[in-house]
């Protein structure tokens, strides 16, 4: 899926699915606009919150794989933080979720919220 934020400074988009427990979660991200610098924190939450995040949170672009102890509806959320510089109109980027077994598809549950700080 792909997605972009404001950055305004800064704002997190968050993408929903479902998983059952024992479900073993990849996550793959990747910064696309270039030219104007930006912080990119990516993980699976609980909730549309980054602080609610579970295993490990990716910093721009990479990998991380994680196991759900329990089953319900997760979050992937993507948040940002413009540097310095001149703003860009979006600053977009690609997430890529892999379960086995099988996740449900993610769908765009929360588009540019500015209610949540970005620290570095």
């Amino acid at each position: 899926m792909e997605g972009d934020l404001d950055l305004s400074p800064f704002s997190r988009d968050a993408w929903s699915f479902n998983a059952t427990g024992g479900t073993e979660v990849t996550l793959d991200v990747e910064k696309l606009t270039e030219g104007h610098p930006y912080l990119l924190l990516t993980c699976i939450s609980r909730t549309t919150r980054r602080r609610d995040c579970i295993g490990a949170e990716i910093r721009n672009n990479g990998e991380s794989t994680t196991r759900l102890t329990f089953g319900g509806r997760f979050y992937v959320v993507v948040s940002g933080l413009r540097l310095l510089g001149q703003k860009a109109d979006a600053y977009a980027y690609r997430v890529r979720l892999r379960g086995n077994p099988a996740t449900g598809p993610l769908t765009l549950a929360l588009d540019n919220a500015t209610d949540e700080t970005v620290t570095q």
